[in-house]
């Protein structure tokens, strides 16, 4: 599998919704996401799986 890396950088990270894909050291994917908000755990929680759900979808095309 190819590597890629994409960096963005930026001074303060005031993003919403942060994705990230990588490999673990068994060379599986893995896939982190970071939700912001400022409502409550469970806003986040909901959030963060309706993202995991587009993210899934995007990465079967």
């Amino acid at each position: 599998m190819e590597k890629q890396v994409l960096e963005i950088i930026k001074e303060k990270d005031t993003y919403k919704i942060s994705v990230e894909i990588s490999e673990n050291s068994k060379q599986e994917p893995s896939i982190t996401i970071k939700v912001h908000t400022d409502g409550s755990t469970k806003d986040a929680v909901d959030e963060a799986l309706e993202q995991y759900r587009r993210a899934k979808e995007e990465l079967k095309k």
